[in-house]
């Protein structure tokens, strides 16, 4: 009989691959670049659904307009409602006028939230990912040479883990992250050295657990070293818990990435973040809520999925929780 799929799975991996898809076809769902400041003066805050008429300069600059209509000698332009003649030889003529619809609104520097939404993505996912593989290979590593090697180190690594795990792990996100230099692999081992204390715990009960098997006493009584007994018994049981811890691990990494960069203590500007996109409009919630709610539900919505995923995982494989 096949088990029952859980609708957190379903819900989970909808919502993952989703915004996985996103990541990968950034270049081709967006049409602007995430860093290109568009109209500072005219394009800023503008809401949802916003149509402007997209006018490149000679200067590589940019102006939004509302209506643009043909001139003597130029164009005319109607921006926040006032009326102005742009001549001829100003225009970059290789990229002709082009109606464009925002979206999602624009933030306060005149920025296609959209474009930096769909690529702020590649970030948060790019930082989560290979933060929970960090956390993953050391909590392995940790909670495997405890629980195999026993004795001393036993004690000493889970007290060093227990000793870790007491500590705030904000605090130590914040502590370090000011410490190291602000870049994207900092921030990466930052969010996996802080986040693999659990999992180590998970991997040195499971491998304790099957050490008392008939099928690894067999092992030992026939002579096998160590390494083999690992290799062929010990890890092939516990990859199934590691890869449900992990795939929590990357929602819990994501969040940790956008709270990190909210402090500017993360990804820097302008690089697409969720968490800086955020911060950079915390002081205008009253009058331009979407340029802060928009990567707030993006966020919550990719956290929620790899933990809905991960919830999912462990029921169908009947995996104990951490």
């Amino acid at each position: 009989m096949q088990p029952r799929t859980s609708p957190s799975l379903v819900v989970g991996l909808a919502l993952a691959a989703s915004f996985a898809l996103l990541a990968i076809a950034a270049p081709l769902l967006t049409p602007f670049s995430p860093v290109a400041q568009l109209d500072a003066v005219a394009g800023r805050y503008l809401p949802p659904g916003s149509h402007r008429v997209l006018v490149r300069l000679r200067d590589g600059s940019s102006l939004l307009a509302e209506d643009v209509q043909p001139a003597t000698g130029g164009i005319t332009l109607q921006r926040n409602g006032e009326t102005q003649w742009l001549a001829n030889d100003r225009m970059r003529l290789r990229a002709p006028l082009r109606a464009s619809l925002f979206a999602l609104g624009t933030d306060r520097y005149g920025r296609d939230i959209w474009s930096r939404l769909v690529y702020g993505a590649r970030v948060s996912l790019g930082i989560g990912l290979l933060a929970a593989a960090l956390a993953a290979a050391i909590g392995s590593l940790v909670g495997g040479a405890a629980a195999t090697l026993g004795g001393l180190t036993d004690r000493i690594l889970m007290r060093t883990t227990d000793g870790v795990l007491a500590f705030p792990r904000l605090f130590l996100l914040v502590a370090m992250a000011a410490i190291f230099p602000q870049r994207g692999w900092v921030v990466v081992v930052v969010i996996g050295g802080t986040g693999w204390m659990g999992l180590a715990r998970i991997v040195r009960g499971e491998i304790l657990s099957l050490q008392q098997r008939d099928f690894v006493a067999a092992a030992r009584t026939a002579g096998l070293p160590l390494t083999t007994i690992l290799r062929r018994h010990l890890l092939p049981h516990v990859s199934t818990p590691i890869l449900v811890e992990a795939t929590t691990k990357v929602g819990e990494a994501i969040l940790a990435e956008a709270a990190l960069s909210f402090l500017g203590l993360g990804i820097q500007p302008p690089t697409a973040s969720w968490g800086s996109m955020i911060a950079e409009a915390a002081d205008a919630l009253t009058r331009a809520w979407w340029a802060a709610a928009v990567p707030g539900i993006a966020l919550t919505l990719c956290a929620l999925g790899f933990n809905l995923l991960g919830d999912g995982l462990r029921d169908r494989w009947h995996v104990p929780g951490a």
